[in-house]
């Protein structure tokens, strides 16, 4: 836990959510979502710019049911090459996997209405005035 420390949500994860739960959830989601811009559209006291606005807000909305922090695509092939008996070979499996989701995704744009959490301090001439 000290080197990965969501690796054990990641497995529990992947263990019991099961496909059709994930889905169910997505859809109350999408459901929860549809009936915002619904109250959205019918408020007399918001602007056409506000709800233009909150329209694209909700747009950015997502919802993360079952997917792993790590977001490794290959994580099944790397849980394949964990040994019990080998601790440092394991560490070094998943430091790599990491490592090469990390170095993928160094060049990438980012979009400062998603991510807040993790991306919430950078530069971007159009919004730091």
């Amino acid at each position: 836990k000290t080197f990965f420390p969501n690796i054990l949500d990641d497995l529990t994860i992947s263990h019991y959510l099961q496909p059709e739960e994930k889905e169910n959830i997505i859809k109350m989601f999408v459901e929860i979502k549809d009936e915002f811009a619904n109250i959205i559209d019918q408020g007399e006291w918001m602007k056409k710019e506000t709800k233009e606005e909150a329209h694209n807000k909700l747009s950015k909305m997502k919802i993360n049911v079952g997917d792993m922090h790590s977001n490794i695509e290959h994580l099944p092939d790397t849980l394949n090459q964990i040994k019990v008996d080998d601790y440092i070979g394991n560490i070094r499996n998943l430091g790599n996997s990491f490592w090469t989701k990390r170095v993928q995704s160094l060049r990438i744009p980012k979009d400062p209405n998603i991510c807040e959490a993790e991306d919430n301090a950078f530069y971007w001439p159009e919004f730091n005035h």
